[in-house]
């Protein structure tokens, strides 16, 4: 009868245990899906930013090298061969850094690492939790198999 009771009470142990060990994941889960939403939200805002800007440079390039087109075109005291010569001298004025940063920046917004970085930051926390604090953990943070 006594075994019976010491084996109730063990194994009552281990499902609470287990059961916090299940909350605690449940936890990890909830507030790491939240951080990645909030960070997904940070990227795409900052990404919005990039892109307004990225296009405020092209419209201040490019259509301000057709209006120095036009504007030279419609010069009437002009002859044709300074117009052409002051035409020659106009996408010198474009700035051509504009598009590779475009590129750059279009690179970076297919590239979303941070659902990883979020997992990698909350680790140690879900470690810290699951391992008892007298619990030797191997190299790996995997806690060891109790002696028996």
């Amino acid at each position: 009868m006594a075994q019976i009771s010491v084996e109730i009470i063990r194994l009552s142990g281990s499902l609470l245990r287990g059961n916090l060990q299940l909350s605690v994941m449940a936890s990890f889960k909830s507030t790491t899906e939240r951080e990645h939403k909030e960070k997904l939200l940070e990227d795409r805002n900052e990404q919005q930013e990039q892109l307004q800007s990225v296009v405020d440079d092209l419209d201040a390039s490019v259509f301000g090298l057709i209006r120095g087109i036009r504007g030279v075109t419609d010069a009437v005291g002009l002859s044709d061969t300074q117009k052409i010569a002051a035409i020659q001298t106009l996408p010198d004025r474009v700035q051509s850094g504009t598009f590779d940063r475009l590129k750059a920046d279009l690179c970076d917004t297919t590239q979303d690492r941070s659902w990883h970085d979020v997992l990698e930051a909350r680790s140690l926390w879900l470690q810290n939790r699951l391992i008892p604090s007298g619990a030797k953990a191997d190299s790996r943070g995997i806690p060891k198999a109790p002696k028996v």
